[in-house]
């Protein structure tokens, strides 16, 4: 496995997040104590099955269909990060869904995420931990 990177102040890093990935290895070390920023393109599209959306996710009150919306609202509060839209981009510490955060509410100086657990730094799109298959972009 390559060694982990810390980036310094002001430092940065590209990262992409798969959509069909349980989680995204970044190679990235986060430091205890610390607070990080993250940038975002939310020109992405991500698919979940048949419904598109960029990484700020998607929300079930979307037009997806009465059948469809029942079938998602029994599962509202089972995917990782229960109180994030479907498909948001997350952001974890060691392969844990115990530090889970979402990322696009660290995107500016004043809400720099504090890193209170130091470790790997992963990804996912929110979901449901055994459906990823059906997932892409």
């Amino acid at each position: 496995m390559p060694s982990l990177k810390t980036l310094g102040v002001g430092g940065s890093k590209v990262l992409r997040i798969y959509a069909n990935q349980v989680f995204n290895h970044s190679g990235l070390l986060l430091k205890e104590g610390r607070k990080d920023l993250f940038a975002v393109a939310i020109n992405q599209t991500w698919f979940d099955s048949d419904i598109d959306c960029s990484p700020a996710g998607w929300d079930r009150k979307q037009e997806l269909g009465a059948i469809k919306n029942f079938i998602v609202k029994g599962y509202e509060h089972e995917h990782r990060h229960s109180k994030a839209m479907w498909f948001a981009a997350i952001g974890t510490v060691n392969r844990t869904d115990e530090t889970n955060f979402e990322i696009l509410k660290h995107t500016a100086p004043s809400t720099a995420y504090p890193v209170t657990v130091g470790g790997e730094f992963y990804t996912y799109a929110n979901y449901l931990l055994t459906y990823y298959k059906n997932n892409m972009g």
